[in-house]
């Protein structure tokens, strides 16, 4: 069951993959546009994605089972110095990414804050672990 993680070099997508690969099984590919860095340790089940969530239609969803949203511009300076590409990374790709998820039947988990919207969107296969999870590890 592959996972897509967007966002997936940023502190806490870095964590979230981290924990993907050493609890399950599955493989993960990770898209970010890495403006800060990639401190991702190579895995043979990792694939990193050097790119921009506002230019993947090109990007085929259908091979992931479950997508892990996470990129977007996090802090107020960012949006401030940029607004125009913060609507457009935290809004508008947000909904492109929901919207190409749904028509292809992949499920998503949008997580960026406490006051995302979380998809009803069913997965096609469960994601389960080999040991339970906890957020410290």
């Amino acid at each position: 069951m592959p996972i897509l993680v967007t966002g997936g070099c940023g502190y806490v997508g870095t964590h979230l993959t981290q924990a993907l690969l050493a609890r399950t099984d599955h493989a993960v590919t990770v898209v970010d546009t890495t403006w800060f860095g990639n401190y991702l340790q190579p895995h043979p089940r990792l694939t990193v994605c050097v790119g921009d969530i506002r230019a993947m239609d090109g990007f085929d969803l259908s091979r992931y089972d479950t997508i892990f949203h996470l990129a977007g511009i996090a802090n107020d300076p960012s949006a401030e110095l940029n607004p125009r590409a913060s609507w457009e990374v935290n809004v508008l790709a947000t909904m492109r990414l929901a919207d190409r998820a749904a028509r292809q039947g992949v499920c998503t988990a949008f997580d960026r804050s406490r006051a995302s919207p979380r998809t009803s969107i069913r997965c096609r296969s469960p994601i389960t672990t080999r040991r339970k999870w906890s957020p410290s590890g």
